[in-house]
């Protein structure tokens, strides 16, 4: 999957000639992942990079790379009885590479808002547990604050759904990054 990934990201990069490509933005975020209805994890940090495209007006899209440190949450075993014990398992960490669409305004100076989806694949390695790799969705919103000298200030809020054999695994994302537009086109 993360070569399917790769290979798709370069044929976008490789032919802008295909595309009036208006905004090329790169840069760093870092931010918190939420576990929703999900025992295995506490909340972690999230850090990572993302690059995106704008194609047309209103519609870009991109990739990233993030890397998650969940927290390490405590299991209660045999609870209500004599033998109750509480015991920490492994939180463990994940990484993810995906393909992200961007409709709304992206690129220009200013604030731009957004709505978001994204699709890729994720790794969960964690300590006495088979580790897990699937594929993940993520659908949100965001506002991006471009300055005039080509940074913006992105902030955003994801919902992530990744399914397993027998549930389907949700966090909440938010993260905050800085991106630099290198504006082919008019800014």
């Amino acid at each position: 999957m993360k070569a399917k990934l790769i290979v798709m990201l370069a044929m976008l990069i490789l032919t802008p000639a295909a595309f009036a490509i208006t905004d090329i933005a790169v840069g760093p975020y870092c931010g918190m992942a939420i576990p929703v209805v999900n025992e295995s994890a506490e909340s972690g940090m999230m850090y990572g990079i993302q690059a995106k495209v704008s194609l047309i007006p209103m519609l870009s899209i991109g990739g990233h790379y993030s890397s998650r440190n969940y927290g390490n949450p405590t299991i209660i075993a045999f609870e209500g009885t004599e033998y109750e014990t509480e015991m920490e398992s492994d939180g463990g960490s994940m990484t993810y590479y995906g393909i992200d669409a961007y409709l709304g305004n992206s690129g220009g100076t200013g604030a731009n808002l957004y709505a978001m989806g994204s699709f890729g694949s994720y790794k969960w390695e964690r300590d006495d547990t088979e580790d897990i790799s699937k594929t993940a969705f993520a659908a949100g919103l965001g506002i991006e604050y471009v300055l005039p000298m080509k940074i913006g200030i992105d902030a955003r809020a994801l919902m992530e759904f990744a399914s397993n054999d027998d549930s389907t695994y949700k966090s909440f994302l938010w993260f905050v990054g800085l991106n630099y537009h290198f504006g082919l086109g008019p800014m």
